[in-house]
């Protein structure tokens, strides 16, 4: 298992600048890279009419296709059922019991994924594991055959909690999520481990527990008089106090963090979108705004020219907050642009 994966990385790098996702409706989703990379490998690919169908949830066997691939198993569909060969497989090594499944097709859950992952697995696992255990806020409801599976997956950092800090065993996983675990499965590089608090460090437990959650909104705009798309906006930004700061930046296409803005003059002025800003303005014209989307000038000149905002895009957001310099917390913000057709600006009457 180990050799296979160094093999599985070391193509991911030659791949990772040249591969062109064929599959028409991952172009702007923020899982493109993710099945970029399995679909290069082989792990993954399309429906008959080019899609992905990324917010899909995973059926059973399609996700044990993906494990079993993912390991260096080619294989073909089966006669009767395409995905018998993969299930026998499946249990031949070892990532599926006997009548574990009643059936193969509906959606797995996340406990599940978490069980088929950790089997395929040939790693260490940390000492301390009963430490990352109080990080899953709902860890006491996974049921016991699960807890240990689940854990490990967590710890590894390949499939990752909820804002809240809860896991959701029974929730199911979409395409697209299922694709992100599987690379970091196979990519060490890849993996989001969480971070523990460091023993003794009683200030930090403390700054956890009064942190400030934000409200985080979004605001589509409905008035085709008006120049800009949505709006993401911290609805209780009035609970923060001066010792927090925010940042947020647009992860899935950076480019949206800087654009330029034309003077009366049309003279371009650069504005760097993606800094850290503080939560307490003197200027009450803030009302907890974060980002807009503007129709024009979203980007630089030349990145307006190479960028095109369209219909139903897949955006991500990612908003930090810190709080002072002990305490920083990271949130995603998963958005689609709504298209409307301007008008113009509205003139008084």
């Amino acid at each position: 298992m180990k050799r296979f994966v160094m093999v599985v990385m070391s193509f991911v790098v030659l791949v990772h600048s040249t591969y062109a996702v064929a599959l028409t409706d991952v172009q702007e989703h923020w899982a493109k890279e993710s099945v970029g990379y399995l679909v290069e490998l082989g792990i993954v690919d399309g429906f008959e009419d080019g899609t992905f169908k990324p917010e899909d949830t995973i059926q059973v066997d399609a996700f044990i296709k993906m494990v079993v691939t993912s390991l260096g198993h080619t294989l073909e569909n089966g006669s009767f059922y395409w995905a018998s060969t993969f299930i026998d497989k499946a249990k031949e090594l070892g990532l599926v019991k006997e009548g574990e499944f009643a059936t193969y097709e509906r959606p797995i859950t996340r406990a599940e994924m978490a069980c088929m992952i950790v089997r395929a697995l040939q790693e260490e696992y940390p000492d301390n594991l009963d430490e990352y255990k109080s990080l899953i806020t709902d860890y006491d409801t996974i049921a016991d055959i699960y807890q240990d599976y689940i854990v490990k997956a967590y710890a590894k950092g390949i499939i990752t909690g909820y804002q809240d800090g809860s896991f959701k065993p029974e929730q199911n996983a979409t395409r697209a999520e299922a694709a992100a675990m599987i690379v970091r499965m196979i990519d060490g590089e890849q993996r989001k481990v969480p971070e523990l608090t460091q023993p003794g460090d009683e200030k930090q437990e403390e700054a956890q527990e009064d942190f400030i959650e934000p409200v985080i909104k979004v605001k589509h705009n409905d008035d085709p008089w008006r120049y800009h798309y949505f709006e993401l906006y911290i609805d209780n930004y009035k609970d923060y106090t001066e010792e927090y700061q925010h940042l947020i930046q647009c992860v899935s296409h950076p480019e949206l963090d800087v654009r330029e803005m034309p003077d009366p003059g049309f003279v371009f002025h650069r504005q760097e979108l993606a800094q850290w800003r503080p939560f307490v303005y003197t200027d009450i014209r803030w009302f907890g705004n974060l980002y807009k989307l503007t129709q024009s000038y979203y980007a630089t000149r030349e990145n307006t020219k190479n960028l095109k905002i369209t219909d139903g895009m897949a955006l991500e957001f990612k908003l930090t907050i810190k709080k002072g310099d002990s305490l920083t917390k990271e949130y995603s913000i998963p958005v689609k642009v709504k298209m409307l057709e301007f008008k113009g600006v509205a003139e008084e009457e």
